[in-house]
C-alpha cells in the first residue's frame, strides 16, 4: 500500500476486481479488507484516518452515525412520552433500555449511559403524570377523556379476551378488517375498533399462519441483524442500537396499542425494520443489491405515505364538507352536494349514512350503500328506520336482528328492536325483548365503559315496559323506581360532565350526548315519575318517604 498511498484503490483497480466491489470499497471503510487491507479494528476508526492519504487527499470523513442515532430514536420516544399514556410511556422506555442494553453489549459504554439520560427524563415524567389532576374529575377536558380512554385497563383487558375468544371461533381468521364488526359477539365490549394489542388483532384477522409467518419472519430478520454486530465500527454500532431500540419501542407499544392499524406507526414500524437491517451488515460481504434496486426500493418507501396521506385527506375532507352542509342551515342544493360527495368516495360508509339522512327520497338506497361498504350496527340501524318507513317492520325487525347478532349487548339496536315490537302489537315478544335489555344492561359492554360518565338510559324504556305489563302494584312501583334510577344516575353522572364540556352550547355533542338531549332526557323521566304516582295513587300505595328529590329538579340544568 505504501507509507501515505489511498487506502481504497491499492488493489481494487486490478482489472480482477469488480467495479462494485471497488465502489462499495471507497464509500465503506469497513469493506476495505475485500481489497486486500486489513479489516479495521472495532471501534477504532476506519483505516483512511489511520493512514493519510498522499498529495494532499482528504481523509474519509467522519461518519454522522452517532447523531443520526439520536435524531431517529429520540424524537419516537418523545412522541410516545408525549400521548401521556401508561402504554407509551411503558414504550418509550423499554426502547430506551434495549438501545442502551445493546450499547453495553457492544461495549459503547458511554454511547449507552448517553440512552439512558432519556429515560430518566421519562421516569419522572411518568411519576408527574400519575399524580397529575388530569386523570381527576375536576381535571382540564382534554385530560379526563384522554385518562379515561387509554388508562382504562378493564376495558383493555376486556378488548384482549375478546380477541382471544374470537381466535378460538376461527383460528384460520376471520378476514381482513373483520374485528370492527365482531368485536361484539363475545360481550366483553361494545363494537369497537382494535383490539389495542397488534399480535391479537393479527391472529383475529389473519389466523395462526399469518401470526406464525409474523414470527418466523422476524426471528430471520433478528438472526440476520445481529449477525456480525462486534465487528461494525463503533459509529455504525451506535446507529444499529439506536434504529433497534426504535423498533422495540414501537413494537412494545403495539402490545398495548393496536398501532399497526394506523398507516403511520405501521408504515413508520416497516421502515424502521428496513434501516435496521440495512445497516446490519456484517461487512464480510458487500450488499448484493444494485444501486437502482435500492433507489427504487427508497423511492417506495418515500412516495407511498405521500400518496396514502393525499387519499386519506381527500376523505377526510369530503367528511368535513358533508358535515358543515349538515349543520349549516339546508339550501337548495345542500342535498344534492351531500350526495355527489358520497358517490365521489363510493368506499366511505360515514358518507353515505350523511346521504341517507339528508336525501331522503332515495334514503333507502343510500342506507343500503352504507351498511354495504360498512356493516356497523349503526349503520344497520340506519337501514332499519328506511326500511320501517318504506317497506314495513318485517323487513326493518331482520335487519335488526343482523345486528343483533354481531353485537347481542347493545342497548340502541335493543331498544329500536322494542319499538318496533311494540308499534307491531307483538306484545310477548315486546316483553321478552324488554328482559333481554335488563339482563343486557348488566354485562361488561355497558357496566365497564370506557367514559364511566357517560351512562346509557336506553333500557329505562324496558322498565317501563315491565312495569306496565306487571299486575302486583308493588311490582310495578318497583320496576319504574328501577327506570327512575337510570336516568338519576345519567343526572348525577352524565349532566355534569356535559355541563364542563359544551360550555353552556346545547347543541354540543359530547360522546353522542348534548345538553339538549339531556333536557328530553329529563322529560322523559317526568313523565315516568308522574306515571308511577298515578299508578300509585289508583292503587292507595303508601310506598316511600316523599323526602326523595323530584327527577326535575335532580337534573340541575336550569
Amino acid at each position: 500500500m505504501g507509507a501515505g498511498g489511498d487506502c481504497v484503490s491499492h488493489r481494487c483497480d486490478e482489472p480482477a476486481r469488480s467495479h462494485g466491489i471497488r465502489r462499495h470499497a471507497r464509500d465503506r471503510p469497513d469493506l476495505a479488507h475485500l481489497c486486500g487491507l486489513p479489516k479495521p479494528e472495532r471501534g477504532g476508526g476506519d483505516l483512511c484516518r489511520r493512514h493519510p492519504a498522499r498529495g494532499g487527499a482528504q481523509p474519509y470523513p467522519p461518519a454522522p452515525s452517532q447523531p443520526l442515532g439520536a435524531i431517529l430514536i429520540l424524537p419516537l420516544v418523545l412522541a410516545l412520552l408525549l400521548t401521556q399514556s401508561r402504554g407509551g410511556l411503558l414504550a418509550a422506555g423499554a426502547g430506551l433500555v434495549i438501545a442502551a442494553g445493546l450499547l453495553f453489549a457492544l461495549r459503547q459504554g458511554r454511547a449507552g449511559l448517553a440512552a439512558l439520560v432519556p429515560l430518566v427524563l421519562a421516569v419522572l415524567l411518568g411519576f408527574a403524570l400519575t399524580n397529575s389532576q388530569s386523570a381527576k374529575p375536576g381535571a382540564a377536558p382534554t385530560g379526563r377523556i384522554g385518562a379515561a380512554q387509554e388508562q382504562s385497563t378493564g376495558v383493555r383487558t376486556n378488548l384482549w379476551r375478546t380477541a382471544i375468544a374470537l381466535s378460538r371461533e376461527a383460528p384460520m381468521g376471520h378476514g381482513l378488517g373483520s374485528f370492527r364488526y365482531l368485536s361484539g359477539k363475545p360481550m366483553q365490549v361494545a363494537q369497537t375498533h382494535n383490539p389495542h394489542q397488534n399480535l391479537l388483532h393479527l391472529q383475529v384477522e389473519g389466523g395462526v399462519l399469518a401470526l406464525g409467518l409474523f414470527l418466523v419472519v422476524g426471528g430471520m430478520a433478528a438472526r440476520h441483524g445481529f449477525r456480525g454486530a462486534r465487528s461494525q465500527s463503533a459509529e455504525r454500532q451506535i446507529l444499529h442500537a439506536c434504529l433497534f431500540g426504535a423498533l422495540a419501542a414501537l413494537f412494545a407499544n403495539g402490545m398495548v396499542e393496536s398501532n399497526w392499524s394506523f398507516f403511520g406507526s405501521l408504515w413508520l414500524f416497516w421502515a424502521l425494520a428496513g434501516l435496521w437491517l440495512a445497516v446490519s451488515a456484517d461487512g464480510s460481504n458487500p450488499e448484493p443489491v444494485g444501486h437502482p434496486h435500492r433507489f427504487a426500493a427508497l423511492a417506495a418507501l418515500g412516495l407511498t405515505p405521500i400518496f396514502v396521506s393525499l387519499w386519506t385527506a381527500n376523505l377526510e375532507w369530503k367528511r368535513l364538507q358533508a358535515a358543515l352542509i349538515i349543520n349549516s342551515p339546508m339550501t337548495p342544493t345542500s342535498r344534492e352536494d351531500v350526495v355527489a360527495l358520497a358517490q365521489q368516495a363510493k368506499i366511505d360508509g360515514e358518507l353515505w349514512n350523511l346521504a341517507a339522512q339528508v336525501d331522503r327520497d332515495q334514503a333507502l338506497a343510500h342506507a343500503r350503500n352504507a351498511v354495504s361498504v360498512l356493516p356497523s350496527t349503526r349503520n344497520m340501524r340506519l337501514l332499519a328506520r328506511e326500511q320501517l318507513a318504506t317497506l314495513g317492520a318485517e323487513a326493518a325487525l331482520q335487519t335488526l336482528e343482523r345486528a343483533r347478532a354481531l353485537d347481542p349487548a347493545n342497548l340502541d339496536t335493543l331498544g329500536l328492536i322494542l319499538d318496533l315490537q311494540q308499534e307491531a302489537g307483538q306484545d310477548e315478544d315486546a316483553r321478552q325483548t324488554a328482559e333481554t335489555m335488563v339482563e343486557m344492561a348488566k354485562a361488561a359492554p355497558n357496566t365497564l365503559r370506557a367514559l364511566p360518565e357517560i351512562v346509557p338510559t336506553e333500557h329505562a324504556k324496558a322498565y317501563l315496559v315491565l312495569a306496565r305489563e306487571a299486575n302486583d302494584p308493588a311490582r310495578q312501583y318497583e320496576l319504574y323506581t328501577q327506570a327512575l334510577a337510570i336516568y338519576r344516575e345519567y343526572a348525577a353522572k352524565t349532566v355534569p360532565y356535559l355541563k364542563s364540556l359544551a360550555g353552556g352550547d346545547e347543541d354540543a355533542v359530547i360522546a353522542g350526548e348534548s345538553l339538549r338531549s339531556a333536557r328530553t332526557k329529563r322529560d322523559e323521566a317526568v313523565a315516568i315519575e308522574e306515571e308511577r304516582a298515578d299508578m300509585a295513587k289508583r292503587n292507595q300505595l303508601t310506598i316511600g318517604s316523599g323526602s326523595e328529590t323530584s327527577i326535575f329538579g335532580a337534573f340541575e340544568l336550569d
